[in-house]
């Protein structure tokens, strides 16, 4: 079995080092088959080029590059109201924020469940808009890329993480915390909300500029 072996010398004048050993085998058997998908996905991502779109100023008029083929359906299916027959429906009001978050200047990029040749797959719409010499959108172009096996890992991984008998967490790049699995709860007593909290205020007053510290030293180092 896999285990997890951390070591800290105790305070100046003492000979003594605290340390655990911890049983990480289900960890690292979620490890592997996330790098199995990944690679799976890489695959038929390097065999199969990206959907390519356009759209006009307001985003109704739909055209495209590999579209139909993708889709199973013409760009003009997705005219007006169309794209509520695709999108799945508890994504909508996901779909119609990227599109406003677009129009008032922000990045178009965001992902959503849309309706692949009859079964609904989770892809990733990216976009730009283009501008004439007055700053006006002449129309949008972009790229459609499906993430379903990217998808399927991180929920498989999250499936695993979520049941393991020990505390794990999961932060972005940013720091931002992203996961928290149900042991973490049920230890620290905390409520579970719609989005992780960071737990930083559940850290002793005189351990939190030590450990915080470390913390944001490792977001910089990358390790």
């Amino acid at each position: 079995r896999w285990i997890e072996v951390r070591a800290r010398r105790t305070p100046r004048g003492s000979a003594r080092v605290l340390g655990t050993i911890m049983d990480v085998t289900a960890r690292v058997a979620a490890e592997d088959r996330q790098r199995e998908s990944e690679r799976r996905f890489r695959t038929l991502a390097e065999g199969i080029s990206p959907v390519l779109w356009s759209a006009s100023p307001t985003g109704d008029e739909l055209g495209g590059i590999r579209w139909e083929e993708y889709v199973g359906a013409p760009p003009a299916a997705f005219r007006g109201e169309g794209w509520r027959d695709f999108v799945h429906p508890d994504d909508h009001g996901r779909f119609r924020g990227m599109w406003r978050r677009a129009r008032s200047g922000g990045p178009l990029d965001g992902e959503f469940r849309l309706k692949v040749r009859g079964d609904y797959r989770w892809v990733n719409l990216r976009g730009a808009a283009v501008r004439d010499d007055e700053e006006r959108v002449t129309e949008w172009v972009g790229i459609l890329l499906d993430v379903e096996e990217r998808r399927r890992a991180e929920a498989e991984t999250t499936r695993i993480l979520e049941n393991v008998p020990v505390m794990v967490w999961r932060t972005a790049p940013t720091g931002e915390t992203l996961f928290l699995n149900r042991r973490w709860y049920e230890y620290t007593g905390e409520p579970r909300g719609p989005r992780p909290e960071s737990g930083w205020h559940l850290v002793h007053p005189d351990d939190f500029p030590a450990l915080r510290a470390e913390f944001e030293g490792a977001l910089a180092s990358g390790t």
